[in-house]
C-alpha cells in the first residue's frame, strides 16, 4: 500500500466575493437525441404486460424445419426502441437454429410502435432485450 499526500493550497481573503454557479440547460435538440442505456421508465409494448403475448400469438410462425427438428427454446434478442417507438438494430444474443432465429427477428421487426423510454419525462432512444419462447405442443 502506498500512501500519497495531496496539499492543495488555496488562498481566497474576505474581500473576495465567488460568483453564483449557473447551470445551463442542456441543448433541447441534444437532449432529445441522446442515447440513454438506462432511462428511467424503460421502453414497453402496448398498455399492458399481455398486449406482446397477444401480438406474437397472432404474429409468430413456428418454422416447419424447426418443427421437423423438435427444435425447442428461447431466441434471445437486442434492440433500440428510438424516441418515437420505432424497432432498429435488431439483433439475436443467443438462439437456437432451425429458422427459430430469423422467425423472431422478423416478428420483432413487424412489430408496431413501442412506447419509447423516458428521462426526465421525455422520451429517449434506449435499448431493450427480450426472449422469445419455442415451444411445440
Amino acid at each position: 500500500e502506498e500512501e500519497i499526500e495531496i496539499q492543495i493550497d488555496v488562498e481566497i481573503t474576505e474581500e473576495q466575493i465567488i460568483e453564483d454557479v449557473v447551470f445551463e440547460e442542456p441543448d433541447e435538440e441534444i437532449a432529445e437525441e441522446a442515447f440513454v442505456p438506462v432511462p428511467e421508465i424503460m421502453a414497453s409494448f402496448g398498455e399492458d404486460s399481455q398486449d406482446w403475448a397477444k401480438f406474437l400469438k397472432k404474429n409468430l410462425k413456428y418454422p416447419r424445419s424447426a418443427q421437423r427438428m423438435a427444435i425447442e427454446g428461447k431466441v434471445f434478442l437486442r434492440f433500440i426502441v428510438d424516441k418515437n417507438g420505432a424497432v432498429s438494430d435488431v439483433t439475436v444474443t443467443r438462439g437456437i437454429g432451425g429458422g427459430c432465429d430469423e422467425e423472431a427477428m422478423r416478428v420483432l421487426k413487424k412489430s408496431p410502435r413501442w412506447n419509447p423510454g423516458k428521462q426526465r419525462g421525455r422520451p429517449v432512444k434506449s435499448p431493450m432485450a427480450i426472449s422469445i419462447v419455442f415451444r411445440l405442443k
